[in-house]
């Protein structure tokens, strides 16, 4: 998809255009390419997330942007594959991040995260938020609340595998004041680990005392529901570096080697889909 902006300026409007632009297999090429991005190449939701879109509305600049995305299936079918291995144990992590504002025509942000259990990539999304974010700080904790409510499901799930006690962490950049280490609730080998670059989301959601707090008080409570399991430790909040957070593949586009920010380059990307298909450790 490279860094570009999809939106609705480019659809057709005219029933010429229309009728020219359904001859265009955009439906069934998309469909199989949702079908490649759920079974194996998981480097490819936010891709795919932008053009099923306009589905039903797609005119030359996303046929254009789809033809460039098989390209891409096409090129690296060989060598992007995705690595399932028994060994690194069964705990569970999940790295989330968001993009502010990203959608041009709703102005909602983008979610994304990705759960691996040891070594192993299970799920990952990219996905519009159902709310709009007044803030970065917002669009990033509504991520963190979508990342928990997976990391949760999959948490019973293990459980009911019989699997032993897994951990689910969650990655951040500030220290709790609720985590007592002479409390036994906050054993953290049992407690899953998120990972989020936003400071300010990690400490909000760190926050037990009256759950919504300061600034964050307008988002939507159905976003705080994860913080009772942050207090249980079930969840554990965790920092990492924003340059070193693989879900930054699935809330935007990347550019050329050696172009734009530092995060948006095209070998960040691939150093970013090694790690989510489980070749490579960052």
């Amino acid at each position: 998809m490279r860094d570009i902006r999809l939106d609705s300026s480019s659809c057709p409007t005219t029933p010429a255009e229309k009728a020219k632009m359904k001859l265009k297999p955009f439906r069934s090429h998309l469909g199989v390419v949702g079908y490649l991005m759920l079974a194996s190449r998981n480097e490819c939701p936010f891709a795919y997330k932008c053009l099923s879109r306009f589905n039903d509305t797609y005119g030359e600049d996303h046929w254009q942007a789809l033809l460039r995305l098989i390209a891409y299936l096409k090129k690296t079918r060989d060598t992007h594959y995705l690595c399932i291995s028994k060994y690194g144990g069964f705990a569970l992590a999940a790295y989330c991040d968001s993009d502010f504002n990203g959608c041009m025509d709703t102005h909602t942000s983008t979610t994304g995260w990705i759960v691996f259990l040891g070594g192993c990539p299970i799920s990952w999304a990219s996905r519009l938020q159902r709310a709009v974010a007044r803030s970065t700080a917002e669009s990033e904790f509504l991520a963190m609340s979508s990342c928990a409510h997976e990391v949760v499901y999959l948490k019973m799930l293990v459980a009911s595998l019989r699997i032993p006690e897994s951990i689910a962490e969650v990655y951040c950049n500030d220290k709790s004041r609720y985590e007592n280490p002479s409390d036994p609730r906050t054993d953290f080998t049992t407690a899953v680990k998120i990972f989020s670059d936003s400071t300010a989301a990690v400490a909000q959601a760190k926050k037990p005392e009256h759950w919504i707090l300061d600034k964050m008080r307008h988002v939507r409570t159905a976003f705080f529901w994860f913080k009772q399991y942050v207090r249980d430790a079930v969840l554990r909040l965790m920092p990492v570096s924003g340059h070193d957070n693989p879900a930054d593949l699935y809330t935007k586009g990347f550019g050329a080697p050696g172009s734009t920010a530092a995060n948006k380059r095209a070998e960040v990307f691939q150093r970013h889909a090694d790690f989510c298909a489980g070749r490579r450790h960052h």
